[in-house]
C-alpha cells in the first residue's frame, strides 16, 4: 500500500474525529446555557424568608405549600424552567426554605435536568 493513502486514510479519520468532538463541544455548551437559572433567579437567598421570595419574584407560578413547596415558572422557546423552593412546614411567610433547587425541561424531549441552588445549610451552590 502507498504511503500516500494510508496517509489520506490517517486524515478522513483524524477529521472524523475532530468534527464529532467540535459537535460534542457545541452541544455540551448549548445544554450548559440551558441550565443556567434567569438573572431575576440568581440572588443570594441566605437568610430569606419566604415573604421575601414573593416580594421579589411575584406570586408563586404553583402554590402547592400543603405538599411543602412553591414554584416559580418561567417559559421560552427552548422550554420551561422552574425554581422550586422546598419548605420543612407549610410554605408559610415567616418560614425559611430548607432547599431551593431549579430545573429544565426542554421542548426536545430531553430530560429534566435540576441544580442546587440553595441548602438550608446556609451555602449558595
Amino acid at each position: 500500500m502507498p504511503v500516500n493513502s494510508i496517509s489520506r486514510s490517517a486524515q478522513k479519520h483524524l477529521f472524523v474525529k475532530l468534527f464529532f468532538l467540535m459537535g460534542t463541544v457545541f452541544l455540551s455548551s448549548c445544554e450548559l446555557k440551558n441550565n443556567v437559572p434567569p438573572e431575576k433567579w440568581r440572588i443570594n437567598y441566605s437568610g430569606k424568608k419566604i415573604y421575601e421570595l414573593k416580594l421579589l419574584f411575584g406570586k408563586p407560578d404553583d402554590d402547592v405549600s400543603e405538599k411543602q413547596f412553591l414554584n416559580w415558572i418561567d417559559r421560552d422557546g427552548g422550554g420551561m424552567k422552574i425554581l422550586k423552593v422546598v419548605c420543612a412546614d407549610k410554605c408559610s411567610d415567616d418560614e425559611y426554605p430548607t432547599q431551593i433547587l431549579f430545573y429544565t425541561y426542554s421542548n426536545n424531549g430531553n430530560k429534566s435536568k435540576y441544580t442546587v441552588i440553595f441548602d438550608g445549610d446556609g451555602r449558595v451552590r
